[in-house]
């Protein structure tokens, strides 16, 4: 069984970032399937996130985002462990989904608050169990992500949807011992199949 390492604190707090993303412009997979939520006034009073679409009748997203996602949709799914929730849509848009191995480029698409859409690039590095979610494994990159993008998608090279952003820790430590700082994580659609597969019929 592949050994996970324990991170001291995976909390994204409100305001802040492990970088400042670069807002994109590209017309592609990627961004094209990846939505906006807010509940409030924009840029008074409100609160932000991201999803993902995974077909024309699910999307996927942060867990964290609840306080928005219960006042959104009328269907939310909620892993028992792990910060990824499943959220009923009604849309015409639909992905590919796919996986990543360690050392792939992999692409963080979201909302940050305040700011257009934005699209960060990382290599994904390992795997992780966080101490504030010890009974799920989540995975990491070195790539940026900012309050918003949480719950947006996590995408290989090919376009294809593998993850969803879940926030950033101070600091992670690899299998072989490197360190990388200020790691941003995603929960892996391919650790969570199973409840894929039983919450919406679909394989992952």
């Amino acid at each position: 069984m592949k050994k996970t390492i324990a991170l001291l604190a995976v909390t994204l707090l409100a305001g802040c970032a492990n970088g400042i993303p670069t807002p994109t412009f590209d017309s592609n997979v990627m961004t094209e399937g990846t939505r906006k939520t807010f509940v409030g006034i924009p840029m008074l009073a409100s609160l932000d996130g991201s999803y993902a679409v995974l077909s024309k009748d699910w999307a996927v997203t942060a867990a964290h985002n609840a306080p928005i996602l219960d006042i959104v949709f009328d269907e939310v799914h909620y892993h028992e462990y792990c910060d990824i929730a499943l959220v009923k849509i009604n849309d015409g848009f639909d992905v590919a989904i796919g996986r990543a191995k360690y050392g792939d480029t992999l692409y963080h698409v979201g909302y940050p608050v305040y700011m257009p859409l934005a699209k960060t690039k990382g290599t994904l590095i390992d795997d992780v169990v966080s101490s504030s979610r010890p009974n799920c494994v989540a995975s990491y990159t070195d790539g940026t992500i900012m309050t918003g993008m949480s719950g947006g998608g996590v995408y290989n090279e090919a376009g294809e949807l593998v993850g969803v952003n879940v926030g950033f820790s101070a600091k992670a430590t690899a299998q072989d011992g490197s360190s990388t700082l200020m790691p941003t994580l995603f929960q892996s659609l391919n650790g969570v199949k199973g409840w894929i597969k039983q919450v919406t019929g679909i394989d992952v």
